[in-house]
């Protein structure tokens, strides 16, 4: 799964896909933080409680939070949402830190996925790109065009005088978790 989300209550989950894609501490570190601004900002408690109602469920019931869809929380965020998110993110980001050109190389990298995507195979090594590229469906389907969000990162660090902040950690993973087993 490439992508990332939030759920009320302050859990955020990145998918492997998303992982395998990063290069830096500072792509982690932009990536959580826009997660957590869904969270502060209460995107998704919003969304729930827009389900909620639409299928007309008591929210004080414990399981009703099992009841809803993943194509749900694949649907995405407004394009508004995604907008405040990505800025309030690479504020948070900065200020823990983290250089904000981590969400500018993230964004690049999935413009460069973006464009991948809508091409079709031209041979069989980009057939098996093509499959894989295929799981950024709802990745893109519920988030603004990468390069809409490249140029409102850009023009964030040009606003906040940013520029000189381009040194990134490289990203190193520690240990994993396969099936509740923790794998150095």
């Amino acid at each position: 799964m490439i992508n990332a989300f939030s759920l009320p209550g302050g859990s955020v989950y990145i998918g492997e896909g998303m992982l395998d894609l990063m290069m830096t501490e500072d792509e982690l570190a932009n990536i959580l933080a826009h997660e957590i601004e869904h969270i502060d900002h209460y995107h998704c408690v919003e969304r729930v409680q827009v389900e909620a109602k639409l299928k007309d469920l008591n929210l004080e019931l414990l399981g009703a939070l099992l009841q809803l869809p993943l194509d749900f929380w694949e649907a995405g965020y407004h394009k508004d949402e995604e907008f405040e998110a990505d800025r309030e993110g690479m504020y948070l980001a900065v200020r823990s830190g983290y250089s904000p050109y981590g969400a500018v190389d993230t964004f690049e990298r999935f413009a460069k996925l973006c464009d991948e995507y809508v091409i079709h195979a031209q041979s069989p090594d980009q057939e098996l790109s093509e499959l894989a590229i295929q799981s950024l469906n709802g990745y893109f389907r519920s988030h603004p065009l990468p390069s809409e969000r490249l140029a409102e990162a850009n023009r964030l660090i040009a606003q906040e005088h940013w520029e000189t902040r381009k040194e990134q950690k490289p990203f190193r993973i520690e240990y994993e978790v396969h099936n509740g087993a923790y794998v150095k």
